[in-house]
């Protein structure tokens, strides 16, 4: 099924209205442009399978301009709906839509906006992995339903997270199954960014989308296990998926590009300390496995197991003897806060150095530039 993203209306890209787009993307001052626009769009789809996005945000993923009611925005639909019947020579509800609930639309549909009943509506969670809403229990049946818009992978404000998988599956499988329960199951999109380094918990968005009564909550271990066994066969297939769901787990406490030497307390119950030793177990337990991965598998596990526990490990260490340096200045101790400080450098080139095996030596550098993700500061 075809279709375009939340802030892409009438199966338009965003970079074709930025290559061949006139004008402002302001339907009061620019709506004649702006239809012609969308009917290419309608044209183009033929008859592939295609769930076309309506309604209107601002260019570029973006709001509308504050002056935008309720009213344009359901005239906006409106027309937008007499296009496709136009163009498709059908009645409008004949052609699968969606309109995504994303960010400021919500309060849209909240004060009142409302589409007509065989739109989609598009749920989304809070780009954090959190659904904002989802149908009351009880309410009439939608006959185009409710989905469900879901993040492993964000940019905007007040921070990306790009770099590495954040994404525990029982935080997946806890949402997801909430949105199937209370029938939010009609159409489910995951933003991964890019599929790498995110192949293990779209698999599981996937398998779970398929058929979410096949995976129950006690089911998620033997999920990972069977995973791990596809792919690097049944050997050591439980250690792996132990592996997976720990480090998946660490990060999900803080996404690294959120970190910094505050994160954590350095004096009050051995918080950064804890958090750090963590993550160095984890790191030698996937070193010494690393050891008995046959060759063939080498890259794969390196990709999939190693690297995210090596520099998430190598990142916190970094915060936390950043934070030593920092309460070793305040007390005066010049010695102390020294040596934090050569770790804090060293940690720091590491850093690089793991993203550089990864882009340049790994699978004789076919994954190039895939780690220049920035995740400090």
């Amino acid at each position: 099924v075809m279709g375009t993203s939340h802030h892409e209306p009438m199966d338009r890209a965003q970079q074709e209205w930025k290559r061949y787009g006139k004008g402002e993307w302001n339907y009061e001052h620019n709506g004649e442009v702006l239809r012609d626009f969308w009917r290419k769009g309608i044209k183009n789809m033929g008859s592939a399978e295609t769930i076309v996005t309506v309604g209107m945000r601002g260019d570029g993923d973006m709001p509308m301009g504050e002056g935008s009611n309720i009213k344009l925005l359901e005239k906006i639909v409106a027309d937008q709906r007499q296009i496709i019947s136009e163009e498709t020579k059908k009645k409008p509800e004949q052609t699968p839509q969606m309109w995504a609930l994303y960010k400021e639309v919500q309060d849209y549909y909240d004060k009142g906006m409302r589409v007509p009943d065989d739109v989609t509506l598009l749920l989304c969670d809070d780009n954090w992995g959190n659904i904002r809403k989802l149908p009351k229990l009880g309410a009439p049946k939608r006959a185009g339903g409710y989905g469900i818009y879901y993040h492993f992978d964000y940019v905007g404000g007040p921070r990306n997270y790009k770099w590495i998988n954040t994404n525990p599956i029982s935080k997946t499988w806890e949402q997801m199954h909430l949105a199937n329960e209370y029938g939010a199951n009609q159409v489910w999109i995951v933003n991964v960014g890019d599929l790498k380094p995110l192949e293990f918990p779209i698999s599981f968005f996937l398998d779970y989308a398929w058929n979410p009564n096949k995976i129950g909550a006690n089911q998620l271990q033997e999920y990972a296990r069977n995973w791990a066994a596809k792919q690097f066969g049944t050997a050591h297939a439980s250690e792996i998926a132990d592996l997976i769901a720990n480090y998946s787990k660490y990060n999900a406490r803080r996404k690294p590009e959120l970190l910094d030497q505050t994160t954590y307390s350095l004096t009050d119950y051995h918080e950064f300390e804890t958090v750090v030793s963590d993550y160095n177990q984890l790191k030698e337990q996937a070193e010494k496995l690393n050891q008995n991965i046959s060759a063939a598998y080498k890259d794969a596990y390196y990709e999939l197991v190693l690297h995210p526990i090596l520099a998430s490990a190598n990142l916190n260490e970094m915060y936390f003897e950043a934070a030593k340096n920092k309460y070793y200045a305040t007390i005066k101790n010049g010695i102390a806060a020294n040596a934090a400080a050569d770790k804090v450098k060293s940690l720091y080139d590491k850093d690089q150095q793991i993203s550089n095996y990864y882009n340049d030596t790994l699978a004789n550098g076919k994954w190039s530039h895939m780690m220049d993700q920035t995740h400090i500061g």
